[in-house]
């Protein structure tokens, strides 16, 4: 049985665009040689999320053409899908063609680890939702001052994850995702799932939406991992950008093989 890791980056990266006009946000630089994408692959096998670099699938859109052209030039082994549908779906719509692409390839999938494109963080993060005992796990920031923007996180009262939303009051949320999250390929890859959710919320959601309707339907049971503290950043203005940077620049001297 084999674990993969999903690394979202199709989006477009409009609020980013100054950056983003020719290239995908996770080609975005940390520093002269170490891209948001390399870290990923580095922080995934590293901590040993994934056996072997064959297991990581990254799915693109916006300038996927860089991105495979990097790869290639990295050495990198890691399987690119491109999404046909990324500048008018959500990244629903990324999971769902990533995981039906994994079911085809690989044969008997265990654990599947998601990772937002646009993530910069410790490496910390990737273990502590690696070692999560329980099925489905997300990390969860329980520390950080919680605005409107931000993807917050809700409990019931077993501390199990009641609903992922931007529109929770601040006041009854435990802490944002931070877009770092674990779970068993067959309780995903769902295929009534999907249909319900393509026909009552569609691919214009997020995929958080389609976690939402698993926890509401009785499909998933989502455990949150507490993590507060711990510096990182989903880069999605050019203050995160350059916060991104900062972070590298304490994080990439102690990360093995960046």
């Amino acid at each position: 049985m084999s674990d993969v890791a999903i690394i979202l980056a199709a989006g477009l990266g409009s609020r980013l665009r100054e950056y983003t006009k020719n290239m995908p946000k996770a080609l975005l630089p940390l520093d002269s040689s170490v891209t948001i994408f390399d870290l990923q692959v580095k922080s995934l096998l590293s901590q040993g999320v994934v056996g072997s670099e064959e297991n990581i699938f990254v799915v693109a859109g916006w300038h996927a053409d860089v991105l495979r052209e990097h790869i290639a030039h990295k050495g990198y082994r890691v399987e690119l899908l491109e999404n046909p549908h990324y500048s008018n779906r959500n990244n629903s719509y990324s999971l769902y063609y990533a995981l039906s692409q994994i079911s085809e390839a690989v044969g008997n999938v265990g654990s599947v680890f998601l990772v937002n494109g646009d993530f910069v963080g410790w490496f910390a993060h990737y273990a502590s939702c690696d070692r999560c005992p329980m099925g489905f796990c997300v990390v969860v920031d329980d520390v950080k001052r919680l605005g409107d923007e931000e993807m917050k996180v809700a409990v019931d009262e077993r501390g199990q994850v009641a609903v992922f939303s931007k529109r929770i009051d601040p006041s009854v949320a435990v802490g944002e995702y931070i877009g770092v999250a674990k779970f068993p390929f067959k309780s995903v890859w769902n295929d009534g799932l999907w249909k319900s959710f393509e026909q009552s919320v569609g691919f214009s959601g997020w995929y958080e939406d389609f976690f939402n309707q698993g926890i509401s339907s009785g499909a998933f049971e989502i455990f949150p991992v507490y993590v507060g503290g711990l510096p990182w950043v989903e880069v999605d203005f050019p203050d995160d950008y350059a916060r991104a940077r900062r972070i590298y620049q304490e994080y990439g001297s102690i990360l093995p093989g960046v």
